[in-house]
């Protein structure tokens, strides 16, 4: 594949954003280069204009030309989950000559003038010690430094914005700091390689795919305060997990093949569709009282051997616990709405316990080869 090289680069004086190619608008565009030896800031370029934009035009030229980035989007369609990979493109810069005012640019990383805002890195990095004076690391700010290993984060940090250390393929620890409060959607995305995460006990949300297959984490500890979270999604290495009792609603563990153990709070009351959906070594759950509704497929499959559900659960959607083939036993302590299929293909089924005015139809079984009992609520 030809690459298209150009030596220098100098964005015109006027010129304040990166973003586009509208010259109405005081934009201009970098795409369609492949590598660049010197790129030039004018003086009119301006921070609020480069946070955001220096990804969504730089980084369709930042990864290696056609190289699949580590991160899927994921979307749902009736009854199954698909995931479809992103294509991007790369720019090498050699260096960046800056005349702007609202910028900073150090050891090939892009700052505001007052350094309190990290930019983006456009040298490759094994290591960095993000400076103390950093307060916010914008989105996509190390977007796929493959050869990043370690890294530290200031103790004063406030804010990481969504897909900042994406496709850190390299990346083994971070420690969040305490001031952190939130983790963006796709945060680490792809840090195929992290096996150790701290987090704050200030986090009260972690954001969608916030460690979307982080393959090599077995574990981690999430902190009391959080509130919401979906964010773990094909990570398979990963083993248990205990829900913090703040959480009320349970989602975004589909595809951790190696998970095993998960432990719920009281406090939670849906498991969200697909939340467990492949997680086919899943082999103990509890669910506490106050739970009220178990979402579809959300344990499709699974390998639980016996269930017992909270007098709180009031609905199982379609296929919540398709194809679980080690259950063998489900207890209702009150009476549930269960949806076609619920239980469908669950080859060692036996025993049920219920209450005597729960009536359950056929459809929930589809398949059962075995069921040939039911105990009844003593």
């Amino acid at each position: 594949m030809s690459k298209v090289v150009i030596d220098i680069v100098e964005i015109p004086e006027g010129i304040t954003t990166l973003m586009g190619n509208d010259a109405a608008s005081n934009n201009f565009c970098l795409r369609g280069y492949d590598a660049i030896g010197k790129l030039i800031f004018p003086s009119t370029l301006q921070l609020d204009t480069v946070a955001q934009e220096v990804y969504e035009e730089l980084l369709d030229m930042w990864l290696e030309p056609s190289h699949t980035v580590m991160y899927f989007s994921s979307y749902e369609m009736p009854g199954f989950m698909m995931a479809t990979p992103v294509v991007c493109k790369s720019v090498e810069i050699g260096e960046i000559e800056n005349h702007s005012s609202y910028l900073a640019i150090e050891d090939g990383v892009i700052y505001n003038s007052d350094k309190t805002r990290l930019i983006f890195c456009f040298k490759k990095k094994k290591s960095f010690i993000v400076p103390a004076s950093v307060r916010i690391i914008e989105s996509h700010a190390f977007c796929n430094q493959t050869s990043l290993k370690s890294l530290i984060l200031p103790e004063d940090l406030e804010e990481i914005h969504s897909g900042a250390f994406i496709g850190c393929t390299s990346l083994k620890k971070i420690i969040i700091p305490q001031g952190v409060t939130r983790i963006n959607s796709a945060t680490f995305a792809g840090c195929v390689s992290l096996e150790e995460v701290v987090l704050p006990g200030a986090l009260v949300c972690l954001g969608k795919d916030a460690f979307w297959h982080c393959d090599s984490l077995e574990e981690i500890k999430l902190p009391d305060g959080i509130r919401r979270m979906d964010s773990f999604r094909c990570c398979c290495s990963l083993k248990h997990i205990v829900i913090p009792k703040g959480v009320s609603e349970v989602r975004g563990f589909a595809f951790c093949s190696s998970l095993r153990t998960v432990t719920l709070q009281e406090g939670v009351t849906r498991i969200d569709d697909y939340a467990f959906r492949f997680c086919d070594r899943l082999s103990r759950i509890n669910f506490p009282e106050g739970l009220k509704e178990i979402g579809a497929r959300a344990f499709y499959p699974s390998y639980l051997c016996s269930v017992i559900f909270p007098e709180s659960l009031e609905e199982i959607d379609c296929e919540a616990f398709y194809y679980n083939r080690a259950l063998r036993r489900i207890k209702f302590k009150s009476v549930v709405k269960i949806e076609q299929a619920a239980f469908a293909c669950t080859p060692l089924l036996k025993i049920i316990q219920k209450p005597d005015e729960m009536a359950i139809a056929d459809e929930v079984f589809v398949q059962d080869t075995t069921l040939d009992k039911y105990g009844f609520w003593d």
